[in-house]
């Protein structure tokens, strides 16, 4: 049933989608934090668009150097120096960190390469995303390859995001 939480995620996002997130939180009594770095903020946005969104959506950080991700959402530096910030063990320690920060339920976390890549990045790494989220039973991390330019990879990030954020509230907000 987790997974397929995880394989049915929703690429798209729609006020449906708002409407199903806000939904169950609210219906769970629960609340939901956000750890971004790619995204820059627009998952914490979509979340917080909804009138009533503040029965639920706790904030967010947006942790786009390595030092905020460390400093804020508690990422190890070892974690960064042996794995990368784009990473499934960076995406893991940045939704646990925000989740432990703000107390939330459920927790998010972004991180990836939207281009244009730096001198030490591989083409192999355009578009590659770690999401992290973070139920009241476990902590999940997802990776990516989305195509596009940047804009088409930070959309994509944010709508799978969101999309995972709504199937892990219908799977573990209803028990």
């Amino acid at each position: 049933m987790f997974q397929d939480a995880l394989d049915n995620a929703s690429i798209g996002y729609t006020d449906q989608l708002y409407a199903d997130i806000a939904q169950g939180l609210i219906s769970s009594h629960s609340t939901v934090s956000v750890a971004e770095s790619l995204t820059g903020g627009l998952i914490g946005h979509h979340l917080s668009k909804r009138p009533g969104s503040s029965r639920y959506f706790l904030g967010g950080v947006v942790c786009y150097s390595a030092l905020l991700k460390v400093k804020l959402c508690g990422v190890k530096p070892q974690t960064i120096s042996e794995f990368g910030v784009v990473s499934r063990e960076t995406a893991q320690e940045m939704v646990e960190g925000i989740a432990r920060l703000t107390g939330s339920d459920y927790a998010v976390s972004a991180t990836g390469i939207a281009g244009p890549l730096q001198a030490s990045e591989s083409d192999e790494m355009l578009g590659m995303v770690y999401i992290g989220i973070k139920s009241p039973e476990r902590v999940e991390v997802k990776r990516f390859r989305f195509k596009g330019n940047r804009e088409h990879v930070i959309t994509q990030t944010v709508n799978s995001a969101l999309g995972l954020l709504r199937n892990y509230v219908k799977v573990f907000g209803s028990t």
